[in-house]
């Protein structure tokens, strides 16, 4: 995977330092987001552990896009960000989601037509659609709002607006009204790097254990009165507040943890790779589900086996995508090994 898109092959050492913690929470994330699919697979059908980051483990992507999207200069590049956009995000979810949409129209019984016309729709992958109409929503607020207040309160609004629009119009296309949602978090990670330097003095491990127990007390109070289960915020109500704040501390913790960690070559790989990774670690956990229900392998011991195999095929494609076929995560360009000869 390429540079822009994680982040995760830094020219200097400064540039090093202010990312490096990126690839790793990533990696972890995307762990998160395969563990919770196998947890929720029919070999147990329950979302038991995900349950403690389900605030968190998909906010968190938006929040680290954010860190990412925007370096605070004057001459902020539209132009070259709607082409990043183009030929990263929209490029990967039209090549992937094309090359899934037969076995999983025959995997779930659907129509294939139907299929491909929810590829048009941004119904085939609601995080990157989510994460395209983001960063499309912040196009013009970064090329004319510099003061951070002003950003904060726009992000104020944004996550308003995708409450109050949640019961009143269509999600569709695009999923537009979590777009709304994520481009706050984006904001609050792009003013997180902006303040970078200032929260290294909280970068420390009893910012950690404090963020763990709050973050821990509020979850099992949710857990045992509250149940909000999903992992965005839905609507104008008290259990999306508490949801909105849940996430803001996963968030926080998370942050804090990824910079605290040492770096493990596995996570920086996942991270390096987490849109592989997402588009197809579905598909994966379905034909293991299958494999295993046909064997009769069911039970939460049969999860975390599943969750290894798992992450072990997709980094194996992984690695084959990005040796053989590097043009399903961008546009092919001249610097591609398979296009050099043409």
């Amino acid at each position: 995977m390429k540079k822009n898109t994680s982040a995760s092959e830094p020219t200097t050492n400064k540039t090093k330092e202010i990312f490096n913690w990126i690839d790793t929470g990533k990696g972890l994330s995307m762990l998160m987001v395969i563990f919770y699919h196998c947890e929720a697979s029919g070999v147990f059908n329950q979302a038991r552990c995900a349950f403690v980051w389900f605030p968190f483990f998909m906010t968190f992507f938006f929040f680290m896009s954010g860190f990412l999207f925007h370096k605070g200069d004057e001459n902020f590049d539209v132009k070259k960000k709607i082409k990043s956009i183009v030929t990263k995000l929209l490029w990967s979810y039209v090549v992937f989601t094309f090359i899934i949409v037969v076995p999983k129209s025959l995997t779930h019984g659907t129509n294939i037509l139907d299929g491909i016309l929810g590829i048009f729709l941004g119904r085939a992958s609601w995080f990157v659609a989510t994460l395209i109409v983001a960063e499309l929503l912040l196009l013009p607020i970064f090329k004319y709002i510099k003061s951070s207040k002003k950003l904060f309160f726009i992000s104020l609004v944004m996550m308003a607006i995708s409450l109050l629009v949640y019961d009143i119009i269509p999600s569709q296309p695009w999923h537009y009204n979590k777009g709304f949602s994520a481009a706050a978090y984006m904001i609050w990670g792009y003013l997180t790097y902006l303040n970078r330097n200032k929260l290294q003095k909280f970068i420390k491990p009893i910012t950690m254990v404090l963020l763990l127990v709050f973050y821990g007390v509020v979850r099992y109070l949710d857990y045992k009165y509250w149940g909000i289960k999903y992992s965005m915020p839905q609507d104008v109500s008290l259990s999306s507040i508490i949801f909105i704040f849940e996430s803001v501390l996963g968030v926080s913790l998370m942050f804090v943890v990824c910079n605290l960690l040492p770096r493990i070559s596995l996570l920086h790989s996942i991270g390096r790779n987490s849109l592989i990774y997402y588009y197809l670690n579905g598909g994966v956990i379905v034909v293991l589900t299958t494999l295993f229900l046909r064997f009769g392998f069911c039970g939460y011991g049969y999860v975390l086996l599943m969750f290894v195999l798992a992450t072990a095929i997709l980094s194996f494609a992984a690695q084959i995508i990005n040796k053989y076929c590097p043009f399903m995560v961008q546009f092919p360009s001249k610097k591609h090994k398979i296009l050099r000869k043409i």
